[in-house]
């Protein structure tokens, strides 16, 4: 299994802004990164692993890294999405689609690995809506977890795994991108 993209290692963007203490000791060692929580999942597959881009980046140079990850592996599952850094109290974003450079990795995975039967998964954590028009039409699933909260790597490897079904009904409506620009 690969496991790329900028959220897989991420404590905070679980969390979003709504929350104080977490761990006794007042650190984040107390929540499991998804990535540790697909590990846990599977202890006796290969999980194989790489970042790919960060955020907001327009750094290109773990491509290479996630492109021999994903060839290497029956599936990829791509956690995307949005921190801190893009939404908060106070701080809007300007458009509604992925920032930095994650939907080229997610476009460039996706057609180095078409034809070869790899279910392609994406997941998304963050707070506000994010268009993903092209993965919608490209990608096997799309799992929008928001700001899943403390557990949030545990509950994503169990929906994942198929040991949680999620009733699959989003409760915002999801625009295009381009529609900020038409209202």
């Amino acid at each position: 299994l690969a496991v790329i993209g900028p959220n897989i290692n991420g404590t905070v963007p679980l969390l979003s802004d709504y929350f104080r203490q977490v761990c006794h000791n007042y650190t984040y060692d107390c929540i499991e990164i998804p990535l540790n929580a697909i590990r846990r999942k599977i202890p006796k597959a290969a999980v194989n692993w790489a970042q790919g881009c960060y955020v907001t980046d327009i750094n290109r140079s773990g491509y290479a890294e996630a492109v021999k990850v994903a060839t290497q592996s029956d599936a990829i599952v791509f956690i995307a999405g949005l921190n801190q850094s893009v939404e908060t109290e106070g701080l809007d974003r300007y458009n509604i689609t992925l920032p930095g450079v994650q939907t080229e990795l997610i476009q460039l995975l996706k057609n180095l690995t078409q034809g070869l039967n790899k279910p392609f998964i994406l997941v998304l954590i963050n707070g506000g809506t994010v268009s993903v028009r092209w993965a919608k039409d490209h990608v096997d699933a799309v799992l929008e977890a928001w700001y899943p909260g403390q557990m949030g790597g545990a509950a994503l490897a169990d929906i994942l795994f198929g040991d949680f079904s999620p009733a699959g009904r989003l409760p915002v409506t999801i625009y295009p991108e381009d529609y900020p620009l038409q209202v």
